[in-house]
């Protein structure tokens, strides 16, 4: 039987305790990325395939003049995670 590790929250950026980015949602494109108390810490990551724009990481936090939530997310087909990277 295999079992799926799913952690609370996944580490992007780590530099100390007041600065770091985590995503705390299923997927990369389904949440705002965050600080590890849950403030948001909001980082977008557009791809660009074929002239046509991706979003690969992220969600905009409240800011309607950046309609990054309106570009298509990429299907995330998986998540590696080891002691010293995702």
């Amino acid at each position: 039987m295999s079992i799926q590790l799913r952690p609370p929250a996944v580490p992007l950026i780590t530099v100390d305790p007041y600065f770091s980015v985590w995503s705390m949602a299923d997927k990369l494109t389904d949440d705002v990325t965050r600080h590890w108390t849950g403030a948001p810490n909001s980082m977008v990551g557009l791809v660009r395939v074929d002239g046509k724009p991706w979003r690969f990481l992220g969600l905009e936090f409240d800011d309607k003049r950046l309609p990054f939530n309106e570009i298509p997310a990429l299907r995330q087909t998986g998540l590696d995670i080891t002691a010293t990277s995702t």
